[in-house]
């Protein structure tokens, strides 16, 4: 990647502060999930190409970074409000990448994973994805921020003089693998201001993609409403057929207007179809009124068969468990033999009153 100097690309590595309920939609931008149907800069058909160069997980981003914190296992739970994860992009322009074949793109983001790798730690990565399928090819990255004694603070990590450095250090390390890139700032005179100047430019950066995120939401509000209006505009099509026809006076008359054929017949149908529609409905109307009217007189009498047998159910079981105590009161007694005697007894006379009246 030899070139003039004066012409040559420049390494590009920034870094965003994402909170817990900012997670998903990096998630879902990263993995196609939502975006690539309402962002405009990504080309659906080149999604394909798009690599995921970290571990395979089918853990979500959010479980990823809770199961990284709890093996950090910190005194106290983390803030709600609490930085769990820095987004890194990693790139340069569009004509660098242009001008370079397939293979050693793969290579500039595997060695931009290195970098982010090594620095910060491989057992904090949350993923790695390149994307193909925008304008300029870009690496995202997401790291849990966890400091050297495994404490969860991206401030400390990342204070001023990290994020200075950060665009540098990127810089050799990738012209150290044969990437010659400038650094971010063009002129050397100006390198301190402009680091300065960069230092607040990462944090509009920051502001301007978390407005991105929220006006793609409202962008997927407004399509769902823009669907609802399509659905309507049958029902509007009838009402401007009516509000299009047009008549003008009959003259000397006052209550009588003239139209042509066509409205005519137009009125004449649409006349014809509410009144098709009108018998549809009172017919149906009366079937659910008939439907309902003997459903109801079925219901009643089952609810009063489930009463009457429950009432009788209920009435077996008192009288069988007061059968059960005499019958253990007669055996502590030592009267059961008698007490069974005598109702066999009873039951061969009712037995023979039975018979004696049939005979009569």
């Amino acid at each position: 990647m030899k070139g003039d100097r004066i012409n040559m690309s420049y390494s590009v590595i920034r870094m965003q502060k994402i909170k817990m309920g900012g997670v998903r939609g990096i998630q879902n931008h990263d993995q196609r999930i939502t975006e690539s149907l309402t962002n405009p800069d990504i080309n659906p058909e080149k999604s394909k190409l798009n690599e995921n160069i970290h571990e395979e997980d089918n853990r979500t981003y959010y479980t990823r970074i809770k199961d990284r914190i709890d093996e950090l296992k910190l005194p106290k739970v983390p803030r709600k409000d609490a930085v769990v994860m820095c987004e890194f992009i990693a790139t340069s322009d569009k004509t660098y990448f242009d001008k370079m074949p397939p293979e050693e793109q793969k290579r500039f983001f595997k060695a931009s994973y290195e970098f982010i790798a090594d620095r910060y730690g491989k057992e904090n990565i949350i993923h790695a994805t390149v994307h193909y399928d925008e304008k300029t090819p870009h690496l995202h990255m997401g790291i849990v921020p966890v400091t050297k004694d495994n404490k969860l603070s991206c401030y400390q990590i990342f204070d001023k003089k990290e994020l200075m450095s950060l665009q540098q250090d990127f810089n050799k390390h990738m012209n150290d693998r044969g990437f010659e890139l400038e650094k971010g700032e063009k002129r050397e005179e100006k390198r301190k201001h402009l680091n300065t100047q960069r230092f607040k430019a990462e944090t509009m950066k920051e502001q301007i993609n978390s407005l991105s995120k929220e006006a793609n939401t409202l962008k997927n509000a407004i399509n769902a409403l823009e669907s609802d209006f399509r659905r309507l505009e049958g029902v509007k099509v009838r009402v401007e057929e009516i509000n299009s026809i047009h008549g003008k006076s009959v003259p000397f008359t006052k209550k009588m207007v003239a139209i042509d054929t066509n409205t005519l017949e137009n009125l004449k149908d649409l006349g014809m179809r509410q009144h098709v529609l009108e018998d549809k409905i009172k017919r149906l109307e009366d079937e659910n009124n008939s439907f309902r009217e003997r459903n109801s007189k079925s219901i009643k009498q089952d609810l009063e068969r489930y009463n009457r047998e429950s009432k009788l159910v209920k009435e077996n079981a008192r009288l069988n468990t007061g059968l059960k105590y005499l019958s253990k009161f007669l055996e502590d007694l030592g009267l059961k033999d008698k007490a069974n005697e005598y109702i066999r007894e009873q039951q061969r006379k009712q037995v023979k009153s039975r018979d004696r009246s049939m005979e009569l």
